[in-house]
């Protein structure tokens, strides 16, 4: 019985070990916003390290395992990262989401602060990458190399 009931509890808890450590990282922007000086930054760090080995354990065995059975992070509010294929989603940040349509398509949402989002395409095309909106009208034409400024 306590064989099968382990098995249980770590299938549970390992299944969403890679999450976005949503609570480790309020650790983290706490520790950031106290100063804008590394020395008093890392000063903070070191006198936390106890609590974010322990936010981070909680982020492990807890809350990445809510947000893999659920599909939401409950402390971040985002939709869960695993669970995709990669080249679906390209990036996820605080307001911007990228993912891949085809070979020469992605799409852009950003969500401004006041909740509203915009949805771009980006296509590549022979003269370059246009920019549609979510109303498929060209806004913008992108015709620069990207290995522009890599030459010298």
């Amino acid at each position: 019985m306590f064989q099968a009931a382990a098995v249980a509890a770590m299938a549970i808890s390992l299944s969403g070990c890679i999450g976005q450590m949503a609570t480790t990282g309020t650790v983290t922007k706490m520790n950031l916003s106290v100063s804008n000086n590394a020395w008093v930054q890392e000063g903070f760090f070191i006198l936390l390290l106890p609590v974010t080995a322990v936010t981070a354990t909680i982020d492990v065995l807890v809350v990445n395992s809510i947000e893999f059975w659920t599909g939401t992070n409950p402390i971040s509010g985002k939709p869960r990262i695993t669970g995709s294929d990669p080249k679906d989603i390209l990036m996820t940040q605080d307001n911007i989401k990228v993912k891949s349509v085809s070979e020469d398509e992605i799409i852009a949402q950003v969500t401004a602060e006041n909740g509203t989002v915009e949805t771009l395409r980006l296509v590549r095309t022979e003269a370059g990458i246009d920019v549609l909106n979510q109303d498929g009208m060209k806004v913008a034409i992108w015709t620069g190399s990207l290995s522009e400024s890599s030459e010298s």
